[in-house]
């Protein structure tokens, strides 16, 4: 930052800034119960919230549910998501005239109506499992097939694995941000000649399996019909069965194979998004693949030919059909007989097929890579956060490594499409817990995304996680925090005892390890400011905050300082300091620190501002 003084001032461009009631009483319940501070309340409230939805939990109730079926025989029929017309859409007009003739023809049968025994929930489950229904849920189905890649992950989302005569099910899916027990009735949609009208299974074994049926219902359920799970993200169906974060890689970046080949080398979850318009779609190209589809990326592998190395994947269609006809598909005359014999080759239509990567970042638009760890523990927690609020959580990690903390939003789904709902700003900032100070290690905004999130090799110890959301609307102030780690994790609520988060995370420290240019402004006395720059991706979106820091350090000279904004626009100065600019006083050897956030972080922000001050020995 360049910086010029006349006389007593000194000033910044305004160039360089474009782009930019402390709870003092215990509460004393009159039975004795006594809370040292709001933040043992309301941890106390989490408490309390968290007993209740297990006391009330879908696992009680399926407990209850099979009790009543051993006493009176009668199966189970889900009243919140019943067999009829409302559990298929809620709003007919929605969808065209022909798919409401189809739809309006469905009949509902038990699975045991539909399919002769064995019946399993799952048996050896494997991506071929999935057969795509009269429902455009590519992207649920695409998510299944690459989770089905290591079937314990599909299996831990199940309590049984065997068929319930009571005709209940438990599916564990995580919603926003906290894993919760969804129990669904064996009631499926289908055809007028009883075959079933979305997502069915394969019959390989012999055995009849219900997880990807099951799976489909519990994630219709959640958002109220089959219909409002046609179309959508990846990335969002894999957060909500896994736990494990996601982001995606556009197929134009140069290094998209390194980000897939070594995301498949540490059994991450990987999903494709071809090429095409918003939605999933049906049209099939010349060379065989389906337009605006959810793909499963299966493998990625570097094999010696001919010609030289090669690069290539194995991605499946979930539709269990309609293949890649290019190079390294199934009738492809690149396969020798000892390729065939390393990578599992079939030449058969089954929706799985290899392709090159050359050819892959023509045909594709981006992946999603989810990082799922089996090992990994969870802990999520849901909080209500008011429009000019924050969140502080603590966050206390027996052992060290890589450690997601993600924030997630109320999903989109949830609101009728005529609302105009969308995602909220959100920033984060992580800091370590060093001697009961706070050492900053990272900071990120970003926008119009359900899923925020952090990641840090971190060592054991405590931390903070610093959360705000510039809410769009008032539709809700309600969102999930979480961790994602590898060590055990403690997690709970500070916000109250943590009120000075940005003040006391901004230090000299921290300006000094950002880089941060030092102004020196008298003998031994120098200015900080520090502007800490988010990334979405084009690196143009900030974090929303600033921070100046005086230092003092002569031996026997005061400084008094006027810091005044001349414009201090979608800015706002955080206390002890309030309105427009501040005033300083430093004896020897003291520094301060002042932060500045800024408002909305939708908003483009601007400051203009000059600094007045006087030196007096002493």
């Amino acid at each position: 930052m360049e910086w010029w003084e006349d006389d007593d001032d000194i000033f910044m461009s305004d160039e360089e800034f474009d782009a930019l009631e402390d709870f003092e009483d215990d509460l004393d319940f009159e039975d004795g119960l006594v809370f040292k501070n709001r933040d043992e309340l309301a941890q106390m409230g989490h408490s309390l919230y968290s007993d209740m939805i297990h006391d009330t939990s879908n696992k009680g109730e399926k407990a209850r549910i099979v009790e009543n079926y051993q006493k009176s025989n009668e199966k189970y029929t889900d009243k919140q998501f019943p067999p009829d017309s409302t559990s298929l859409v809620k709003d007919w007009g929605l969808l065209d005239f022909h798919t409401q003739k189809e739809w309006r023809r469905f009949v509902w049968k038990r699975s045991d109506e539909i399919f002769k025994h064995p019946i399993k929930v799952f048996d050896e489950i494997s991506p071929n499992d999935i057969n795509q229904g009269q429902l455009g849920d590519c992207y649920f189905l695409s998510t299944l097939s690459a989770i089905a890649e290591f079937p314990g992950r599909i299996k831990k989302l199940f309590d049984t694995q065997e068929h319930q005569p009571s005709g209940c099910y438990t599916v564990n899916i995580c919603d926003m941000g906290v894993w919760c027990d969804v129990v669904v009735d064996d009631f499926f949609p289908c055809t007028p000649d009883g075959q079933v009208a979305f997502s069915g299974p394969e019959y390989t074994s012999g055995t009849t399996e219900l997880w990807v049926l099951l799976l489909e219902k519990a994630w219709a359920k959640r958002f109220g019909s089959y219909w409002a799970i046609d179309a959508g993200l990846t990335e969002e169906a894999l957060k909500d069965l896994t736990g494990g974060p996601c982001f995606t890689v556009n197929s134009d970046e140069e290094d998209l194979w390194d980000k897939i080949y070594d995301s498949n080398k540490k059994n991450f979850i990987i999903t494709a998004a071809s090429a095409g318009d918003d939605g999933c779609g049906d049209m099939v190209n010349d060379v065989g693949l389906v337009a605006l589809h959810a793909y499963a990326v299966i493998d990625a592998r570097e094999v010696k030919t001919r010609a030289g190395l090669e690069r290539i994947l194995e991605i499946r269609n979930p539709w269990g059909e309609q293949e890649w006809t290019g190079d390294w598909s199934d009738k492809s005359d690149k396969w020798t007989p000892e390729l065939k014999k390393e990578l599992g080759w079939e030449n058969s239509d089954d929706g799985r097929f290899w392709m090159p990567i050359k050819d892959f970042v023509n045909f594709f638009s981006n992946v999603t890579i989810c990082c799922v760890h089996d090992d990994y523990q969870y802990q999520g927690i849901q909080k209500n956060q008011p429009q000019d609020g924050s969140s502080i959580f603590k966050v206390s990690l027996e052992e060290g490594g890589m450690t997601y903390f993600m924030v997630t939003q109320m999903d989109a789904r949830r609101f009728d499409e005529d609302c105009e709902y969308d995602y909220s700003p959100v920033r984060i900032i992580l800091a370590r817990v060093e001697d009961g100070e706070l050492v900053f290690l990272k900071g990120y905004a970003n926008a119009f995304e359900r899923d925020v999130w952090i990641s840090e090799e971190v060592e054991p110890g405590e931390y903070l996680v610093y959360v705000q959301i510039d809410w769009i609307g008032d539709f809700t102030d309600q969102f999930g925090f979480s961790v994602y780690s590898g060590s055990k994790v403690k997690l709970s609520d500070v916000s109250f005892q943590e009120v000075n988060f940005l003040q006391r995370v901004f230090s000299v420290e921290t300006a000094e390890s950002e880089g941060a240019k030092v102004n020196q402004i008298g003998p031994d006395m120098y200015f900080y400011q520090v502007m800490h720059i988010g990334d979405d991706g084009e690196g143009n979106f900030m974090e929303g905050c600033i921070y100046d820091i005086v230092v003092n350090d002569s031996k026997n000279s005061r400084l008094e300082l006027d810091v005044i904004h001349k414009t201090f626009e979608n800015m706002e100065l955080l206390e002890p300091y309030e309105g427009d600019s501040y005033f300083l006083k430093l004896d020897k050897g003291e520094s301060k620190v002042v932060v500045k956030r800024q408002v909305s972080l939708l908003e483009s922000n601007r400051i203009t501002m000059s600094l007045r001050k006087k030196i007096i020995r002493i």
